[in-house]
């Protein structure tokens, strides 16, 4: 379900926000994960998403010394794409 532009929440208990043209939030229950974005500068693809940047190896603040496992990661990374697409951005890329 899409909350507004920037805003997507799912079902399933996470909202991803496109905080600024830089940043990307996931977020699932009280905890925050952010993502670094850049625009992919290639005509098919819309943006870059940084899957592994200092930002999205913990949880924000105060959940930072929780570590985010592997296979939470990808679960996230596959839900934030998802989230992505539903807002319409075009062929966004993980890196």
């Amino acid at each position: 379900m899409r909350m507004d532009k920037k805003t997507v929440a799912s079902d399933l208990g996470f909202t991803v926000h496109r905080d600024d043209a830089f940043t990307l939030s996931y977020r699932e229950g009280d905890h925050v994960l952010k993502f670094e974005l850049e625009l992919s500068g290639v005509k098919e693809y819309g943006f870059l998403i940084y899957s592994d940047s200092s930002l999205s190896r913990r949880w924000q603040p105060p959940f930072d010394q929780e570590e985010v496992s592997p296979e939470k990661k990808r679960q996230i990374v596959e839900r934030v794409l998802a989230a992505v697409k539903f807002m319409g951005e075009k062929n966004p890329v993980v890196m």
